[in-house]
């Protein structure tokens, strides 16, 4: 974390002069060697953080996320339901590995997952698509009950505005 931008790019400087890259907050028109990001990928591995259940409000947890979804094809009134006796819940920020074009962008596109507790051990995952890859650029939140399907949304705006993630 650093307290001024000008000590994240001289950071981010330091970090691609050391790999090779060349690219930074000066040299903008270069790309990072295509194997990179391969590497880090596979050094990252499939592993998910452990789950550490909160056990307060996850219901009402649930019955917000829902209700901030935009997309008409979430989850639904049933899983709503079943939520609204989860004993705990878990958020996690899911590293999504982006290709972007070079040059800095105003993109944000996040993916999160709600892990919630049912009775009895079981757990329901939903997936949270939060971006601003919306016309206006305004910052929405849509909900998927899979992952893969928060993965094509996110694919399915940017190609619409031109966007590559």
């Amino acid at each position: 974390m650093y307290a001024r931008e000008e000590a994240l790019d001289e950071a981010e400087h330091r970090v691609h002069e050391r790999i090779g890259g060349g690219v930074g907050p000066d040299r903008e028109d270069e790309e990072l060697p295509a194997w990179l990001a391969e590497e880090l990928l596979l050094a990252m591995g499939p592993g998910r953080p452990r789950r550490e259940y909160v056990s307060e409000a996850s219901p009402d947890h649930a019955r917000r996320l829902l209700r901030r979804a935009e997309n008409r094809d979430g989850p639904g009134e049933v899983v709503g339901e079943i939520l609204q006796g989860a004993l705990g819940h878990h958020i996690a920020l899911i590293t999504k590995p982006r290709r972007r074009g070079p040059g800095r962008d105003a993109t944000w596109c996040r993916f999160y997952e709600h892990a919630f507790l049912l009775e009895g051990g079981g757990e329901v995952s939903l997936w949270e698509l939060e971006h601003n890859l919306t016309s206006d650029g305004r910052l929405v939140c849509e909900v998927y009950l899979d992952e893969a399907d928060a993965e094509v949304a996110a694919d399915r705006h940017a190609r619409a505005l031109g966007v590559e993630l």
